[in-house]
């Protein structure tokens, strides 16, 4: 059974590889090959540090010891919370494992007194696109955004029915 839980520091090298597997396959075609096939190994060890797991609401889905999925959200990031990172290892996709820790981390939101949820999508992410579609994300206009420091086009998503996302009272 796949539980969804906060992270751990135990838990950050299986988040490293779940972003790491999943960078690799999704952004070959936007970010410099150089950059998937080293340097961003250094920068995500860099990032996923027990500090960021005491600043970030980083919620991971688990089987059998394994992280399948990884969502890391500042609740208190400017213009209201931010989903930093939705990550799930190919392994997991398409078994509900992204839906769940949405819903997980829309959850605690509300419980922490929240009302929205915003991100930024790749704009090539079609599948990514589609998903937050399906969950009834907003999307604005595409803007230019950067992946540790290499310029991207994204679409902003925002939710303003947190209760909706999170599956309450459907």
């Amino acid at each position: 059974m796949t539980t969804i839980c906060p992270a751990s520091p135990e838990d950050l090298p299986g988040i490293i590889a779940v972003q790491l597997e999943s960078w690799r396959r999704t952004y070959g075609e936007v970010l410099p090959t150089e950059y998937l096939g080293g340097p961003l190994s250094r920068d995500l060890a860099a990032t996923w540090t027990p500090d960021r797991l005491s600043t970030a609401l980083v919620l991971i889905a688990r089987h059998e010891g394994r992280v399948l999925g990884v969502a890391a959200t500042f609740p208190d990031a400017e213009g209201g919370p931010y989903l930093d990172n939705l990550h799930v290892a190919l392994a997991a996709e398409g078994t509900g494992v992204g839906q769940a820790l949405m819903r997980a981390t829309a959850k605690d939101l509300i419980k922490r007194g929240k009302g929205s949820l915003h991100l930024t999508v790749v704009e090539t992410n079609r599948r990514a696109v589609r998903f937050y579609e399906r969950l009834g994300g907003t999307f604005g206009a595409p803007i230019e955004d950067a992946m540790f420091g290499h310029k991207v086009q994204a679409l902003p998503v925002h939710w303003s029915d947190l209760p909706a996302l999170a599956g309450i009272g459907s």
